[in-house]
């Protein structure tokens, strides 16, 4: 049996041994005298800066490990809504709100101009407007849904964002993409970049910005992406659609309160994906802008939208994955099929002259696969007259096609003044 006295003792020669070593490591360190009685809480209180900075060191590498291992952890996103919450940073509050917000206008229905009429009724609330739009160029150029606009059976103005209100003078609807351009006399609107699409990735937090009341500071909405291949269908005939119809729609992982109909949405950046449409009776689709590079040039000089057409009817196999037997497999494409009124192939155009039949799928536009883009989203890229090659899987055989596109013209340009 220890004796109590002998283990008291022994634990004193251990607490000395203990403040021995801890002296001669901070004499090393802080250049502390050993036996100096006069420093002896300088080496306390080096020996308290070790353990302070130690534990901070310790502290800061943790934070590393769980930032790496975060990063390296996909997030597991879905079609279905995220529902996720995303923290706003005061610097993309102030600067990306700020700027993108200058882009963003309100379409109204005109005012009849009454002289005996009540100031107040001649105003514009931007909460009674029929939708928003985008700026698209400094001269007066804005784009907007065809859900806002998609006639010009009534008299418009826009109000911008320093509150000024403009005549619409010109009205062309585009014959693919459910958009509708309208042309103001203005001059100094302030226009934003395009987000490029390929640079698009599930779960990314994207920022739609509007107004919805005279407030000076817009409304904005942070939100994720929960899909980038969307594809509506009420009905079989639905899962078909014309290579001459953009079927294309990203998601919102929530929905955008009404009234804010072609509200633009824009990645961090204040680069512009698209505009706000309905998907299933909620606000939280986007219509993709991306293929107006295209047609902005003969928008701007003449004021007419050239689509190019390749005239066929398909159905892209990711759309029909949910709807089939997964034994049933499918190439990753655009099968050509023919349902209701549409044809498979339309007689007398590109794809009748380049050889098309039906059930062929279409697996590469120009080497660029179909697994994200739409073919029509993938068409749209070129110009009308641009000869294109594509790789058909027809009969369990890979065959290569050439098509030269020719032009689809809106019919619909509205001038309603000069």
């Amino acid at each position: 049996m220890t004796h109590p006295t002998s283990e008291k003792n022994d634990n004193l020669d251990y607490e000395k041994e203990v403040r021995s070593i801890y002296r001669e490591r901070n004499s090393r360190f802080f250049k502390t005298p050993k036996n100096d009685k006069g420093r002896g809480l300088a080496g306390w209180g080096g020996l308290i800066v070790v353990v302070i900075m130690s534990l901070l060191a310790g502290f800061i590498g943790a934070i590393i490990v769980v930032n790496i291992w975060q990063s390296s952890v996909a997030l597991p996103l879905t079609d279905k809504p995220v529902r996720t919450t995303v923290a706003l940073s005061p610097e993309f509050n102030q600067q990306t709100v700020g700027y993108f917000s200058k882009s963003v206008v309100a379409v109204f229905v005109a005012r009849e101009l009454k002289k005996d009429a009540d100031l107040l009724d001649q105003a514009y609330l931007w909460s009674e407007s029929l939708g928003q739009g985008l700026v698209l160029s400094s001269d007066g150029w804005i784009v907007t849904t065809q859900a806002v606009v998609s006639t010009a059976s009534k008299n418009l103005v826009v109000s911008t964002d320093d509150g000024a209100v403009h005549a619409v003078e010109a009205i062309v609807v585009d014959p693919t993409v459910p958009l509708t351009y309208l042309k103001v006399k203005a001059n100094n609107l302030t226009a934003t970049a395009f987000a490029n699409s390929g640079g698009l990735s599930l779960g990314q937090t994207v920022l739609a910005v509007g107004k919805n009341s005279q407030n000076i500071v817009p409304s904005f909405y942070v939100r994720r992406l929960s899909s980038l291949t969307a594809k509506g269908a009420a009905s079989r005939t639905d899962l078909v659609v014309s290579s001459e119809v953009l079927p294309d729609r990203y998601l919102l992982d929530q929905t955008i309160p009404q009234g804010m109909a072609g509200m633009p949405i824009s990645n961090t950046r204040g680069e512009v994906l698209g505009l706000l449409g309905k998907w299933e009776g909620e606000w939280r689709a986007i219509v993709p802008i991306d293929s107006i590079g295209a047609i902005i040039d003969g928008l701007f000089a003449d004021k007419q939208v050239r689509r190019p057409r390749l005239g066929v009817a398909y159905s892209q196999s990711n759309w029909l994955k949910t709807f089939i037997p997964e034994d049933i497999k499918l190439a990753e494409g655009a099968i050509l099929l023919t349902a209701g009124k549409l044809s498979a192939v339309t007689a007398k155009t590109p794809a009748a002259a380049a050889g098309f039949k039906e059930n062929d799928v279409i697996l590469t536009v120009d080497n660029q696969r179909l697994d994200r883009l739409s073919l029509s989203a993938a068409i749209q890229q070129y110009r009308p007259g641009t000869k294109i090659e594509f790789t058909v899987s027809r009969d369990g055989k890979t065959i290569k096609l050439n098509a030269t596109l020719d032009e689809l013209v809106s019919k619909n340009l509205i001038i309603i003044s000069e």
